[in-house]
């Protein structure tokens, strides 16, 4: 009888510890998870930081390029439509991501 009362408490002791390791391990992959997803989450929103910051720069080369070429044109009283092109392609997908809609 001793023996089986024994064996029943291993066995218990056992399908614990089990449960417990399990547990740990879950919780471990949880937190990791979490902290994979928090980098993964500021990794991004500093990528686009950065990326909304330099198409402002190119934005703004650009406009103050046709402002003065629009102040020239105004002192000459003379327009000249080929010089004056602003390209959006490159800042435009960028800028139309980070403005809100």
């Amino acid at each position: 009888m001793e023996n089986e009362t024994t064996a029943i408490i291993v066995a218990i002791v056992a399908l614990v510890a089990t449960i417990v390791g399990a547990a740990i391990g879950a919780a471990a992959s949880y937190f990791v998870a979490l902290r994979q997803e928090r980098a993964t989450t500021e990794s991004d929103k500093r990528r686009n930081a950065i990326e909304t910051k330099r198409a402002a720069r190119l934005l703004y080369a650009e406009l103050n390029r046709a402002a003065s070429l629009v102040d020239m044109a105004l002192d000459h009283r003379e327009w000249w439509p080929d010089v004056v092109k602003v390209s959006s392609e490159a800042w435009g997908s960028i800028l139309r991501r980070s403005l809100p809609s």
